[in-house]
């Protein structure tokens, strides 16, 4: 009991004696410890020390950066490496930087096809941005990527691809060809021939009239569009010496190789008398007058008016004239004794200018003469194609006895090699014979064709205009052949060039559809006169409603007299940038338009025009006239009288809207300064 008492007040004592007890060891501890003396700096200030953290944070993002993307163990400079593209060599310039890749330039192409390959391009803003060769090709342009990817790995490591040119397994052709001792007279009429371009085999049509080679059509091939084009030079240098003994291009030497070859084995279809020398060109190529030193053999500026007949032979005629390039080629339908359609199936002149001069053929058929005038700033042009229709139509005139003139031995079915498209059969198409002409909407603009029939049998199809890009266009005409084939329209697109495949069949079809019609007994002139009886009622009471609605606004308030217009009557011009949008398929340029203005209506839009690239004017054509179906910004424009409203034509929205803000900029100089902001200034 003592004890508990004894520990109940000891247990009261506790945490004192428990502090002292720490103490105790504390002074035990530490006796005989000396405390170190420390050096004491002055602290920086804030300032200072934040300023030399950020300095330290960025030194370690640039080295992490570096560590990063800096993985090219290689000095600062630029690199040369080649790849092996579609068809040949791809040399690129790879420039390095702190161990980066900062910038790629393609410095040649030996023989892609440009649209293909500018597609490819692509590729190189995707090594660049992942700072790896391990990308994604360009889907639809497989080939010509890997080319440049194999390119820049050969710059940076020198590592060289072993890939063959995809077109050798195609059978290229040679780069070679003799002369050959060519007949002074051949047999007229229409032959085809092959030969062997880079891609493969190439096709040809050679038109003979007047014992004379008239024209050469390359009617199939496989190779590049832009070296089909650069060797197709040398057509109009045979037709010009009579000869198959040309140079060949330089550039497009596999594509030359193979126009001659084709033409040789066309040439050995049409007989005829040998002579002993070759024909050697004159000082100009081409039949008309050298003019401003052009080595394309420019045609004359002036032609005169002729008598034309009254009535041709029903059939297909070729004919060729000379324009500013040198030979320019057309195909003319006749129908019903009459001029139903011409088409330009060959020409070096430029696109701007053919497509400028290409309106009066319309002028042609509308007046079924060739005495029309030529087009300004086209002129040479426009005299080739006169000259061409001309010469094609001397084959089918009629002559005043009632007989036929010179005509091409069985116009309407040439000579084929056997995988010709013309059909074996007959009896499948309810329509009577005929050309018929029908439109349809393709990628960039219109397509126009023209359909023959004979004996209830489609036999020929021809293209008589289009918008579309060549490269995809040529590919797309495949269509052509399966519709004759299949002798129907319910065909497959061609995969790569769907929209033109489309706008081929859609103007075929709507060209049945006029055989139809005519096979029916309705013609055109029926049913214009038809819609002009009913416009007419309508017209009747429109035009006294508006008599009674301008009656009112004469008899409204005097003072309307001193009411301002906002905008001045005139003329105006504007310049704008039409940029690409996201997919950057085309580099920016300057587009001007003029407008007229009159009572505060827009009514004329003109000169529109822009200083890019050629390929930028289909896409300028088709946002300012539009299709078939979709009106273009021009016509919405005239029809509102203003800027409202206006919608953009798909598949040139770039185009549409740089015209619609040139439009606002040149109404905005129209605007008319009121008193009010008069009194401001």
């Amino acid at each position: 009991m003592k004890k508990m008492k004894s520990l109940k007040k000891f247990s009261a004592f506790a945490p004192t004696l428990s502090a002292v007890l720490v103490v105790s060891c504390i002074g035990v501890s530490l006796k005989g410890y000396t405390a170190p003396v420390y050096t004491v700096e002055i602290p920086e200030t804030v300032e200072k020390k934040d300023a030399k953290e950020t300095d330290k944070e960025l030194e370690e993002t640039e080295a992490q950066e570096s560590t990063q993307e800096g993985s090219f163990d290689l000095a600062d400079g630029v690199y040369e490496g080649t790849g092996m593209g579609y068809a040949g060599t791809i040399t690129v310039s790879v420039e390095i930087k702190d161990k980066k890749i900062v910038a790629i330039d393609v410095l040649s192409v030996e023989a892609d096809d440009e649209a293909f390959f500018n597609r490819a391009k692509a590729v190189i803003d995707r090594i660049i941005d992942a700072q790896s060769l391990d990308v994604d090709v360009v889907s639809g342009a497989t080939y010509s990527s890997n080319g440049i990817i194999d390119a820049v790995k050969n710059a940076l490591t020198g590592e060289v691809s072993e890939t063959n040119p995809v077109a050798e397994n195609t059978g290229a052709g040679s780069t070679t060809i003799g002369q050959v001792e060519d007949a002074s007279e051949y047999k007229d009429g229409v032959y085809y021939g092959t030969g062997t371009g880079f891609g493969g085999p190439l096709t040809v049509k050679v038109t003979v009239s007047g014992g004379k080679i008239a024209s050469i059509e390359i009617t199939e091939t496989s190779d590049g569009s832009s070296f089909v084009q650069k060797a197709s030079s040398i057509i109009s240098k045979i037709i010009a010496t009579q000869s198959t003994n040309v140079d060949t291009v330089s550039g497009a030497t596999y594509s030359s190789v193979g126009i001659i070859e084709a033409v040789r084995n066309a040439l050995s279809q049409a007989g005829g008398s040998s002579s002993n020398t070759a024909t050697t060109p004159g000082g100009t190529s081409g039949n008309g007058t050298s003019s401003g030193g052009t080595s394309g053999g420019a045609g004359s500026t002036t032609i005169g008016q002729v008598q034309d007949p009254s009535a041709y032979k029903d059939g297909i005629y070729y004919g060729t004239g000379t324009g500013f390039g040198g030979a320019l080629t057309v195909k003319v339908g006749v129908n019903a004794g009459k001029i139903a359609s011409i088409e330009i199936t060959e020409t070096s002149d430029g696109s701007s200018f053919i497509q400028r001069a290409s309106s009066i053929i319309s002028q042609i058929i509308a007046t079924q003469s060739t005495n029309v005038d030529t087009v300004s700033g086209a002129t040479y042009s426009s005299v080739g194609i006169i000259e061409a229709v001309r010469n094609a139509l001397s084959q089918a005139a009629i002559s005043n006895d009632g007989t036929n003139g010179q005509q091409p031995s069985n116009p309407q079915q040439p000579s084929q090699p056997e995988d010709s498209t013309q059909p074996s059969i007959t009896g499948t198409i309810p329509y009577k014979d005929g050309v018929y002409s029908g439109t349809g909407e393709g990628y960039l603009g219109d397509i126009t064709v023209s359909v023959t029939i004979q004996n209830r049998t489609i036999t020929n199809i021809s293209i008589v205009s289009s918008e579309d890009d060549a490269a995809f266009f040529n590919r797309a005409k495949a269509v052509v052949d399966s519709v004759i084939k299949k002798q129907s329209v319910e065909v497959d697109t061609v995969s790569g060039a769907t929209y033109s495949s489309k706008g081929i069949l859609e103007a075929i079809e709507n060209a049945l559809k006029e055989a139809d019609k005519a096979t029916n007994g309705q013609t055109p002139s029926e049913e214009e006169s038809s819609s002009d009886e009913g416009n007419s009622e309508s017209s009747s009471g429109d035009e006294s409603s508006e008599s009674s609605s301008d009656k009112e606004e004469n008899e409204s308030s005097p003072d309307d007299e001193n009411n301002t217009t906002v905008y001045v009557d005139g003329d105006y011009t504007a310049t704008v940038v039409c940029t690409p949008d996201e997919d950057e398929d085309f580099e920016a340029y300057h587009l001007s338009l003029k407008i007229t203005v009159k009572n505060d209506k827009i009514v004329a839009v003109t000169n529109i025009v822009g200083d890019g690239e050629e390929s930028n004017n289909s896409y300028i054509n088709r946002a300012a006239n539009g299709t078939s179906k979709l009106p273009g910004i021009v016509n919405q424009i005239l029809e509102n009288g203003t800027l409202d409203g206006i919608d953009a034509v798909s598949r040139a929205t770039c185009s549409s809207k740089s015209m619609i803000e040139a439009c606002n900029q040149a109404l905005e100089s129209a605007r008319r300064v009121t008193s009010t902001e008069e009194s401001k200034e």
